[in-house]
This record gives structure tokens, sequence and C-alpha cells, in this order.
């Protein structure tokens, strides 16, 4: 999958043990971004010069590192969430923006597990909400046309809600990781959709597109 003309960023998936079993951050951006304008999205942004170090030798792109060290910076300037390190996070998934779309992205997601559920302080210029919820309750929302998702988000989500305990999703990526992906273009029964490459770890395969 090669980089070029791909805008690189980062996503923190924050997740927290309850009662009722897992929930995760969410936060709404605003309708004035050029990314998912008013979408639920997990945190997150694109990579900056500030998050980049040299890289090693014979090493394209930017480092693991370089992509941890941004979605720190982005969860803590979302949503005021701070405080956490490199060390604590978890390569989730990536995702790839399908060739049809003329800004293209590649995004590293990061599990992030927490005993607590920091209170979020929305910076009211890309986000503008942000709320605790469970996998379950976020896809029943979006069902109901609630809460506007996109397919990468919708697709983890589907993911982690398989699992009781943060413990159990780490345990999960270790055992068997999402491998990476870039959505395809398809169509049957005269129904365009986006599907993912079989084997990716992915429940959710299908993203109907009209």
């Amino acid at each position: 999958m090669a980089d070029e003309g791909l805008i690189q960023s980062a996503c923190v998936v924050m997740a927290c043990n309850q009662s009722s079993g897992v929930t995760v951050l969410l936060a709404k951006r605003t309708s004035e971004v050029r990314m998912a304008p008013g979408h639920w999205v997990f945190p997150g942004g694109a990579l900056e010069a500030q998050d980049r170090q040299r890289a090693s030798p014979g090493l394209s792109g930017p480092a693991p590192e370089d992509y941890m060290r941004a979605a720190l910076r982005e969860l803590a300037e979302e949503v005021g969430v701070g405080g956490y390190s490199e060390r604590q996070l978890v390569h989730m998934g990536e995702w790839i923006t399908p060739t049809l779309l003329p800004r293209r992205y590649r995004t590293r997601f990061y599990l992030l597990a927490t005993g607590e559920q920091p209170e979020p302080q929305c910076d009211g210029v890309e986000i503008l909400q942000a709320m605790w919820i469970s996998p379950s309750e976020a896809l029943a929302a979006h069902a109901k046309g609630e809460l506007d998702m996109m397919f990468p988000t919708v697709a983890l989500l589907d993911w982690i809600a398989e699992y009781p305990s943060v413990e159990a999703l780490s345990n999960a990526l270790q055992a068997n990781p999402l491998a990476p992906v870039l959505p395809e273009l398809k169509q049957e029964n005269g129904r365009r959709y986006l599907g993912l490459p079989t084997g990716s770890g992915y429940r959710l395969q299908r993203w109907y597109v009209d």
C-alpha cells in the first residue's frame, strides 16, 4: 500500500471497563472540518511536524512512534484528555481511504485502555461534543440515524462489541492483529458497496454507499 498522496493520521480508541461492559470515547466533529464533518469519530488527526522524528536508516515515511505521538497529541488537543504515554497504546488497525475519493488518508488506530472515564473537554474548534458510550449503544444509535459515523468507526465498534473487557480486547489484538485495509468499491444486485479483503479480521465486511 503505497504512501503516495496519502495524508498520514492517527486516532485513539480510548476504552474503559464498566459494570455493563466496555465503553469507548467518541467525539463529534464540527461541520467546518475537512475530514468527516459532523461525524462521530475516535479522537485523532493528521501527523504534524512536531510528531515526526528523524527516520531510521532504511525507513520510508513516518515511524510507528510518530503516529503514536500524533494520536496522543490529538487526544489532548481535541478532548482535553492527556497524561498518557506511547507505551500504553496498542496498535489496533490501519485504514486507507478508498481510491475513488480525492482526499485520502492512511490512519492508524490505537487502543488505549484506561481504568476510568476522564471527563472530555472539547476544544470547540474541531470537536463539539464527546461522550463515553458502549459500542452496542453507539451502533444502535447509528442504525437509527442518530449518530453519523464512517465505515472505519462502525467496523471498529462492531469488532469491539464482541469482547467483554479491555483486557480481552488487548489479548485478541496480540493473538490476531487486525490487518491493514483498503476498502474497494464493488457492486452486487445493483447496489454499490465498499468491501474489505478476506481475512482482515473485521466482522463488518460491507459498507453500502447507495
